[in-house]
């Protein structure tokens, strides 16, 4: 499954990286098309589309191997036991999961709050000169602390909602495995089951649940990896304006005899899509004639 994904990976990152070079570069003066967010597209999103396919089927073998060769092996130890510690067993496999979510973090939640904060970073270090030159470092500090008040406090809330779940998620835990011991002391008394067999049949039930449990946290987030094949293929096939690839084997190619070498300018009015209010050309004109 390593190899096919890392093949996956570099073919597709293959093709992102001819059709940018594809682009016409008008293109990379949209917001969304700046040099921090393509790069992203080229690393993490690309291996979100891998863990979408190849590490998600690795993850679920693991996970069904895993919980019933326990299941399996517990019913060889102590049937009864075995029994209860099925029914209870996916309580056991949600709270770790849960848990194992939380040690991971939230972070992945916080990559659409925190996207214009990294447009900001990106854009600053990229232009570091122009931002020195007219001394607006103040300026970008206090612009990036306005796009990071929204995060902030999404994860303040966030922290406490994680807080509450993972205790929780440990009470659950800690009740399964009281019920356990509780009937696991019945049997050892009323019918003479072996302690031995019961522990054992108790901890190979917890321990396959926790690694199911805990197998999730290596697994893709299927809607992350619906979004990052979204944005990747979008931009594998949305045509460029300008496509020197493409040509057409009618068109009539310009020469010393068919080109006259005159440009003109006339009335023109620029500005760049990501500074609006910023006017580079107003009502701009010029003619430069051939051999100018």
């Amino acid at each position: 499954f390593g190899i096919i994904g890392e093949n996956m990976t570099k073919s597709i990152r293959q093709e992102i990286y001819s059709a940018l070079l594809k682009k016409h570069i008008g293109w990379f003066d949209l917001k969304e098309n700046n040099s921090g967010a393509l790069t992203e597209v080229l690393s993490s999103d690309v291996y979100l589309l891998n863990g979408a396919s190849t590490e998600a089927v690795s993850t679920m073998i693991e996970t069904i191997i895993g919980l019933f060769g326990g299941i399996a092996l517990a019913f060889v130890y102590e049937w009864r036991t075995s029994l209860i510690a099925l029914g209870l067993s996916p309580f056991l496999t949600i709270s770790n999961a849960i848990q194992a979510k939380l040690q991971v973090g939230f972070t992945e939640q916080q990559d659409g709050p925190l996207k214009e904060a990294n447009l900001v970073i990106s854009d600053s270090i990229s232009n570091y000169k122009t931002v020195a030159s007219f001394g607006q470092e103040d300026m970008i500090v206090d612009v990036l602390k306005q796009r990071l008040e929204g995060p902030i406090k999404a994860g303040n809330k966030r922290a406490h909602i994680a807080g509450i779940v993972f205790g929780w998620a440990t009470f659950i835990q800690n009740v399964v495995f009281a019920v356990l011991f509780f009937f696991g002391a019945i049997f050892i008394r009323d019918n003479g089951v072996d302690p031995e067999n019961v522990f054992t049949t108790v901890f190979i039930i917890a321990f396959a649940s926790f690694g199911a449990g805990q197998a999730q946290q290596f697994g893709p987030a299927a809607g992350k990896a619906a979004k990052s094949a979204v944005r990747i293929f979008g931009i594998i096939d949305e045509p460029s304006d300008i496509d020197v690839s493409k040509r057409d084997p009618h068109e009539v190619i310009a020469n010393e005899n068919t080109m006259k070498g005159e440009i003109e300018f006339r009335n023109v009015w620029f500005r760049y899509p990501t500074r609006k209010e910023a006017w580079v050309l107003k009502n701009f004109s010029l003619i430069i004639k051939p051999q100018e």
